[in-house]
């Protein structure tokens, strides 16, 4: 299947259509189906089987440029899945868009496609986020080229119970997709409740601003799952598939289970997997307890292709929660005894189940959230990367519960997230 992006100009007066089937949108060359299968399931069959048992037509919507999508649930064999923006007419989607059961009680960017492969093979750019399930409208005010603007994104309700069912979400939420300038330097996202009242706001991710098309590639995919169209063909497993002691590229020294995937821009894609460390005498041995290692597939030069730690997934004194950073690719000596500097670093780690997003504050007013991802059963809590640019200075991570409390004392980034 082809894997792409929304497209278009601004997203002047995109509206939203609702998913329980009272209203019908524009899919394809006829109504919205809603509960039934995509407008061609056959633009799947090149997905690896492993990522697809089902596929559910959640919800349509249109954006600015006339182009239609349905939001696609995809379930994988066994259990999870992710939510695909599919475009009948480009016969491609966006693939896992968003998580199959978003929880924050915000609004959060979850997935994107800008100025790259993916971009060209939907015709343009789109950025893709969750909302509450309250949300009727979701406000993206711009400043571009030194002037402001305000565009309204196209948002899609999933609120039916019988679908809610069908695809085992908790409780109902909103997928919404905009299209942004093409340059563009900082944008505000907020949701709105049909009375008019906030339902919370977020900033864009570093990754995502100052895009414009002299930098093809830049921003394809912010920490969003993978596919097997992904840098040199590779793609990760699907969550909570089990690789045994011996198997996999490079043979794992434990059984190892993948708990959460995901796409970075200049990192491509990755997995995170959690085994169990048994120690060892040596004196840079790890400690033992289980591990958190992140799977760089198709790594720059000289990027290693496994990092992570060991001895329990939550931190001392911050209980059920840990952070971890990679950079990419990692810090050189040139010639005359400069370093170089890593072009992206993936922030990872662990947060207690309870946790309703991640928050990154860093100085200068700079704030990143994110929802965190729902990992298998079978490993406690949930899990998180985000791709970021060193140069945040003094920043600081935690987590919120969904009333926005901080869950812990927070951590501090190192360097070089921390430079300035």
């Amino acid at each position: 299947m082809a894997v792409a992006a929304v497209a278009g100009s601004a997203l002047v007066g995109a509206g939203w259509l609702s998913a329980s089937g009272s209203e019908r949108g524009p899919a394809g060359s006829g109504g919205c189906p809603v509960g039934e299968a995509p407008t061609d399931s056959r633009d799947w069959e090149r997905t690896d089987p492993r990522q697809v048992s089902e596929l559910i037509a959640l919800g349509c919507g249109k954006v600015s440029d006339g182009r239609p999508f349905e939001l696609v649930a995809r379930k994988f064999p066994g259990r999870g899945g992710c939510l695909d923006l599919y475009f009948p007419r480009r016969h491609a989607a966006l693939e896992c868009a968003a998580g199959p059961n978003p929880r924050a009680t915000g609004v959060h960017v979850s997935s994107f496609a800008l100025a790259g492969p993916a971009a060209r093979r939907l015709g343009g750019n789109v950025i893709v986020g969750t909302a509450p399930k309250s949300a009727v409208r979701v406000r993206v005010r711009f400043r571009a080229r030194g002037r402001s603007r305000t565009l309204q994104a196209a948002l899609v309700r999933v609120r039916d119970d019988s679908l809610l069912r069908r695809i085992d979400a908790a409780k109902g939420f909103g997928v919404f997709a905009f299209v942004p300038p093409r340059s563009f330097e900082s944008a505000r996202l907020e949701a709105f409740a049909r009375d008019g009242s906030s339902l919370g706001s977020a900033g864009l991710p570093p990754a995502l601003r100052r895009q414009d098309d002299s930098h093809p590639g830049q921003g394809e995919g912010v920490a969003r799952p993978a596919t097997r169209e992904a840098r040199g063909g590779a793609a990760p497993l699907p969550v909570g598939t089990v690789i045994p002691k011996g198997e996999g590229k490079p043979p794992r020294d434990s059984t190892s289970t993948v708990v959460a995937t995901g796409t970075a821009p200049v990192t491509g894609p990755w997995q995170l997997e959690v085994w169990r460390g048994h120690g060892g005498n040596a004196p840079t041995a790890e400690p033992p307890g289980r591990c958190l290692f992140i799977h760089p597939l198709a790594p720059p030069h000289l990027t290693p292709s496994f990092s992570g730690f060991c001895g329990g997934l939550g931190f001392r004194k911050t209980p059920g929660f840990s952070r971890a950073q990679l950079n990419v690719p990692p810090p050189r000596k040139r010639p005359g005894g400069r370093f170089s500097q890593a072009k992206e670093v993936l922030i990872y780690g662990r947060v207690p189940e309870r946790a309703a997003a991640i928050v990154i504050t860093a100085s200068r007013g700079v704030r990143i959230e994110i929802t965190p991802g729902e990992g298998p059963k079978t490993i406690p809590g949930d899990f998180f990367v985000i791709p970021v640019k060193p140069g945040l200075g003094r920043a600081r991570i935690n987590w919120t519960d969904r009333d926005g409390n901080p869950g812990s004392r927070g951590i501090a980034l190192m360097p070089p997230v921390t430079d300035s």
